[in-house]
């Protein structure tokens, strides 16, 4: 599976990022799909536009449990393994500690013309701001000092899991949590699904 690191995208204005990266970065990806969602995504980022060529629909708690278990095993996969090959390059080079055990936070459908092309998922771990505290590596036990939360990160994929990118609009964000270890609000005003519906 292909998955872009976004410090490549991150590297080029927005507009350069939609009409170069579609010719090059991705012209082996299933271009009708990918440009559509590009596209998309100059006029309308969080793809919940009337116009939108892609459009997202949340998942209901019913239609995941309807998805056969092969996909829902891709779904959790995708998310873990975004995770471990974006991360260690991008949010955990600053001031954060994450324990990697990915949750599946939401999945949205992707359509193009009503037609069913991929998914959009959300996914997190619990992460520590070490900027919060004197935390020192040779002592595990100074990271209960630091800010506890959680990084979340969305990506894309097409309907069979062959391709796969990382949402620009919702690149690795570490969010508070309270004293009850809660996350204060629901990240990117994302209604997320029950997490032991998506995390069996």
């Amino acid at each position: 599976m292909k998955i872009l690191d976004p410090k490549i995208i991150l590297s080029f204005s927005f507009f350069f990022m939609i009409h170069f990266n579609v010719s090059s970065q991705y012209k082996n990806f299933n271009s009708v799909f990918w440009e559509a969602l590009f596209q998309s995504q100059i006029s309308c980022p969080h793809l919940q536009c009337p116009e939108s060529l892609i459009k997202k629909t949340k998942l209901t708690q019913e239609q995941w449990r309807s998805l056969s278990s092969t996909v829902r095993k891709e779904l959790q996969a995708l998310a873990k393994k975004s995770a471990n090959d974006i991360w260690p390059d991008t949010i955990l080079e600053g001031d954060y500690i994450a324990d990697y055990r990915v949750r599946l936070d939401a999945v949205e459908l992707l359509t193009l013309h009503d037609e069913f092309v991929g998914y959009w998922i959300l996914y997190s771990a619990r992460a520590w701001d070490t900027s919060t505290c004197d935390y020192d590596p040779l002592s595990p036990n100074t990271i209960k000092n630091c800010q506890q939360g959680r990084i979340y990160e969305g990506s894309f994929t097409n309907f069979n899991f062959s391709e796969s990118l990382i949402d620009i609009n919702h690149l690795a964000t570490f969010k508070v949590e309270d004293n009850k270890n809660k996350i204060l609000s629901t990240p990117f005003n994302q209604n997320t699904i029950e997490d032991q519906i998506l995390n069996p």
